[in-house]
């Protein structure tokens, strides 16, 4: 037998607001201020490690899934990555702050992509279409 609906408590308000001492005052990690991209490039130039690492920290991700998604291979994907933070400190002199700092590091990443795929044997390239996958059965 089916009773009807049950009727649900109505629920406390609850604060949104989270407490004085919020999660971000226990962790190891300071806080950071929002510092721009061009910003902490400036200061890369300068010396400051840290202020690459935070680089490296925020577009690590966006580089490894750019570069898989030109090679689809994981392993060479994160080896493009690594290669391309090295060239992009080695290459921090020639940066102009003015500019965006993400589009030059994409470029590098790019062209990081493309002297792989130049440089890989024939053979472990993708097959061509006219390639066929399936053996000929004939009757």
């Amino acid at each position: 037998m089916r009773r009807g609906k049950r009727r649900r408590r109505p629920r406390k308000s609850r604060s949104i607001r989270a407490p004085a001492s919020s999660w971000r005052s226990k962790t190891l990690v300071p806080e950071v201020p929002s510092v721009s991209d061009e910003e902490l490039a400036r200061q890369t130039q300068a010396g400051s490690l840290a202020a690459f690492e935070e680089l490296v920290f925020r577009y690590e991700g966006r580089v490894r899934a750019f570069a898989a998604q030109f090679c689809g291979n994981a392993t060479d994907a994160r080896e493009i990555t690594q290669e391309t933070f090295v060239k992009v400190f080695q290459s921090m002199e020639q940066f102009d702050a003015r500019r965006v700092f993400a589009a030059w590091l994409f470029t590098i990443a790019r062209r990081q992509c493309i002297d792989r795929h130049r440089a890989a044997p024939p053979w472990l390239t993708l097959p061509s279409r006219t390639c066929r996958t399936r053996p000929i059965h004939r009757n």
